[in-house]
């Protein structure tokens, strides 16, 4: 038997249930009735033939003697002037036989009996009856007992765990719009999907709405926290996955453009995409994907365009917009005092109409936590102020709420670009605590209490596996936020990332810097100094990372640097002497090629890094960046040199690759007729000619063809044929969930709220 406490639902969510469960129950349609404006009521009643009316009290926060009081004292005299035959009271509250007959005591002219009170238990037992209005509720099973086990029982670990018991946490308040149902479709489609977005707009909550929706269809859920290889290293062909990659750039904007890390992505996409028990979801700020596709050739090659689906708050309508609003105020326990500075005079359509509109700012200033300090005559008055300038969300908290060596804590998560380990934030905290900018700062400067203070306002806390602490931003907003304070403090931003000592922490510097949010004499300043501090160092296997990044940044933003020149050499010439140096040419391309331009090494110094250089060890991305290199050669007779060297190389790897791109870019996906393959066969030559041409090579017509024959034409339609046999299983929306008609009065009929007074905090399942 089910036994929801209906918390999962808003006021108006239970309403629709209520009036489900009596219309099935009593055979009759129960609609909304409104009084009218002369007729002295307010409140949200329904009723069926005019004469029987059923009031929803959605109270599961409050006590039954906070509802019996507002029945007594406030809801009689409603009932008095509507003078209906027949009065019937629901609520979400669990009542004993002694609470029904105060009740009907209250309401007897107007009640047949004790039955036309229903509690709790009531509703449980007509969902019983009416499963199929249960299952029409899919925020009310979503908290079932049987999901609840699901969940917990699911067999996954650590991160994706914790993230599990989030998106669960979070799914009461979500509000499902037409993009939901976009994206749904768009992953059914081609098993990955890419949401794209600015700060705010909901990317991540839909994303992990979609993850919880496949969970609970049997999918192990699967989230990556650093990089691609995390998701890679569980990858099970066994069981059906949904792998999540939260600012898949944002974390590592550098590392995904090197020639490496883009295509292991794009490699991952196409095993998804080949796999039809996995799904993939990403994320990515729009600016840095916009960013990414202009520097990174394989965004290009692999078109990654075709599983992007971009959210913005254009795409929210005006109900849509009201919805996540009053969600926000339900689920918050925003105080009825509070709420009604937002009902009043209908304040709630400026705030839906307002240009700066976007849920996180909107879950912000209903929180009330947030606005504890906030006197309810001067909410409005903040509430407007907050939106017409989105980043002082923080400002508050970060200026007078936490202490300077609270603010370092903050800052060198924000600048470590990723969740940081507890070790490693405590060593970069001990080396920051100790420069000369901060030495003479007052205020307590311990480790443990400074953090514990920031746990649940700034930072998040989690544990992996091997109960190992890690810490993450409360909220991306405030990286945001913290960034704008500090961009032109070039001192304070030296002493962070010399203190972080982290690739991450200098791929995060290059994404700052290609999104201007660092000024382009700031990045120079700081890429100066951490370029003098390599020049300090040892070079060794262990360092070869940072040195890599470090070299790799000066030579795109800071060239004219004397030391670049330095650091890239002695980058170099000790790669030039690994055995394996061929392995680093790729990600060396443009440091070669500036040294080439500044007339530092010669010819033979390249040709050391094309000693042993395999196709079987490349892809696509890495033939394009050897092109590149080869191009960069001014002597004619040395670049025909290296293109001799690369031009085979690069066939070879087309060869390797052709079958799998053919598939990727779905070349032949519009054939099935096995008895004519010449049009095909004509598709993959047009298709291989277009990808010389995107890595930078020639090719001769034998050569087109010889290459296309790689590809099992016949195969290729089988699996076409097969394809179009057989349905796919995966969750379609009906166009009637992608369609809504919209009632204008539906927006002010939200902000009728019959907020109950809070009896604690509201505590989700």
């Amino acid at each position: 038997m089910p036994a929801y406490d209906f918390l999962s639902l808003d006021d108006k969510e239970f309403e629709k249930l209520v009036t489900s469960l009596l219309s099935a129950s009593e055979g009759v349609r129960y609609e909304r009735f409104k009084s009218g404006k002369d007729a002295g009521i307010d409140g949200r009643y329904f009723s069926f033939s005019g004469t029987v009316i059923l009031q929803c009290k959605h109270w599961a926060r409050s006590g039954v003697a906070a509802l019996i009081r507002a029945l007594k004292n406030s809801e009689l005299k409603k009932v008095i002037k509507l003078k209906p035959a027949r009065y019937i009271l629901a609520t979400s509250l669990e009542l004993s036989a002694s609470d029904k007959q105060k009740i009907f005591a209250i309401f007897k002219p107007y009640m047949r009996s004790e039955s036309d009170v229903i509690g709790n238990e009531d509703l449980n037992d007509l969902l019983e009856i009416y499963p199929n209005i249960e299952i029409a509720n899919n925020k009310l099973w979503m908290y079932s007992a049987t999901v609840l086990s699901q969940i917990s029982n699911s067999a996954i670990r650590g991160r994706s765990q914790f993230s599990l018991a989030e998106m669960h946490r979070n799914r009461a308040r979500y509000v499902e719009t037409n993009t939901h149902f976009r994206a749904a479709n768009k992953l059914a489609e081609h098993k990955v999907v890419l949401i794209t977005g600015e700060p705010g707009v909901g990317k991540t909550t839909l994303a992990e709405q979609l993850c919880l929706d496949h969970v609970i269809r049997g999918f192990q859920l699967c989230v990556a926290a650093k990089d691609i290889e995390e998701l890679e290293s569980i990858y099970n062909n066994d069981i059906k996955q949904i792998f999540y990659f939260d600012d898949f750039l944002g974390r590592t904007f550098l590392e995904a453009m090197n020639p490496h890390q883009d295509s292991h992505i794009t490699g991952f996409i196409k095993r998804i995409r080949s796999d039809n028990s996995k799904r993939f979801i990403l994320t990515s700020r729009t600016t840095i994907l916009n960013r990414g596709k202009a520097l990174a050739e394989i965004f290009k090659i692999e078109k990654i365009d075709r599983h992007e689906l971009e959210l913005t708050i254009t795409d929210l309508q005006a109900i849509d917009k009201a919805r996540i609003l009053h969600s926000s105020i339900w689920f918050s326990g925003l105080s009825p005092e509070y709420v009604e500075v937002i009902a009043s005079d209908k304040k709630y359509r400026r705030v839906i109409a307002h240009r700066n509109f976007n849920p996180r700012l909107i879950s912000f200033v209903t929180d009330p936590a947030r606005i504890s300090q906030v006197p309810v005559e001067n909410y409005w008055n903040y509430l407007t102020a907050m939106l017409d300038n989105p980043a002082d969300v923080w400002g508050h908290v970060y200026d007078q709420q936490i202490t300077e060596f609270q603010r370092l804590l903050v800052l060198l998560v924000v600048f470590g670009g990723r969740e940081i380990s507890d070790n490693d934030l405590r060593e970069a905290y001990r080396i920051i605590v100790s420069d000369a900018i901060v030495t003479a700062s007052n205020g307590d400067r311990d480790y443990d209490r400074n953090v514990r203070v920031l746990v649940g306002s700034l930072l998040n806390r989690s544990l992996d596996d091997n109960d190992c602490v890690t810490y993450r931003l409360f909220n991306p907003s405030i990286a945001d936020f913290a960034v704008m304070r500090v961009s032109a403090e070039k001192y304070l931003l030296v002493s962070i990332f010399a203190a972080l000592s982290e690739v991450s922490s200098i791929f995060y510097l290059d994404r700052l810097i290609i999104a201007d949010k660092i000024k382009p004499t700031t990045a120079r300043y700081v890429l100066t100094c951490l370029t003098v501090r390599l020049l300090s160092m040892k070079i060794d296997q262990s360092n070869t990372p940072l040195f890599l990044i470090v070299t790799r940044l000066a030579v795109k933003h800071n060239p004219k640097y004397e030391g670049t020149q330095t650091v890239a050499m002695k980058l170099l010439t000790y790669l030039r002497l690994d055995k394996d140096a061929s392995e680093q040419l790729p990600r060396v391309t443009s440091i070669l090629i500036y040294c080439v331009s500044h007339s530092l090494i010669d010819f033979d110094f390249i040709l050391r890094f094309t000693d042993g250089l395999s196709a079987d060890d490349l892809d696509l991305a890495d033939a394009a960046a050897i092109n590149e290199l080869s191009s960069a050669i001014e002597d004619q007779g040395n670049r025909g040199r290296l293109e001799d060297i690369f031009q085979p190389i690069s066939l070879k790897i087309l060869r390797n690759y052709i079958t799998e791109e053919v598939h990727e870019r779905e070349i032949l996906n519009d054939f099935y007729d096995i008895n004519n393959i010449d049009g095909p066969m004509q598709a993959i030559c047009d298709a291989v000619e277009m990808i010389c041409r995107e890595i930078g090579i020639s090719i001769a017509d034998g050569e087109v063809l010889d290459i296309a024959e790689e590809v099992d034409v016949i195969d290729v339609i089988n699996d076409n044929i097969d394809r179009s046999m057989n349905s796919r299983d995966d969750y379609r929306p009906t166009s009637q969930q992608l369609t809504r008609t919209v009632v204008i009065d539906e927006i002010d009929d939200l902000f009728l709220m019959d907020t109950p007074p809070v009896e604690g905090d509201l505590i989700l399942p």
